[in-house]
């Protein structure tokens, strides 16, 4: 359990920094949101001839602004250390929210997949407005 208290209170210091910074210019954009990620399982799906490995995280969305955000034009991305990025491929309801209003969290697990397994080298979940 220390773990989830640390994530809590590393969530709340970081929140209540951001929220004190009224230098960042807060507007109801996703760059209000902070996308917290732990990475989960590593696995794999073969169909036939065709095969892809996945890896999943935990992840929560916090609304940091005053004021609700739409994420109707978001979606979520891993990317490697190196900057290669991998294709959402299973995501839990919840982390689906059109909007966000002020303050709020949701959590769920969002599993990413490639045809190599250089997907278990993602280690980091952010929002992008490049969705496909």
């Amino acid at each position: 359990m220390p773990k989830e208290i640390s994530m809590k209170n590393a969530m709340a210091l970081t929140l209540a920094g951001l929220l004190a910074a009224p230098s960042l210019g807060f507007a109801a954009a996703p760059d209000a949101v902070m996308v917290f990620a732990r990475q989960g399982d590593k696995g794999s799906v073969s169909v036939g001839d065709k095969h892809f490995r996945t890896q999943a995280f935990k992840v929560r969305l916090v609304n940091a602004a005053k004021s609700e955000i739409s994420l109707k034009n978001s979606c979520l991305v891993a990317q490697s250390a190196a900057g290669q990025s991998f294709r959402l491929d299973t995501v839990d309801e919840e982390l689906t929210a059109e909007t966000l209003k002020p303050g709020a969290t949701v959590e769920g697990e969002a599993i990413f997949a490639s045809e190599d397994d250089a997907v278990y080298g993602a280690s980091l979940v952010r929002l992008s407005d490049r969705c496909k």
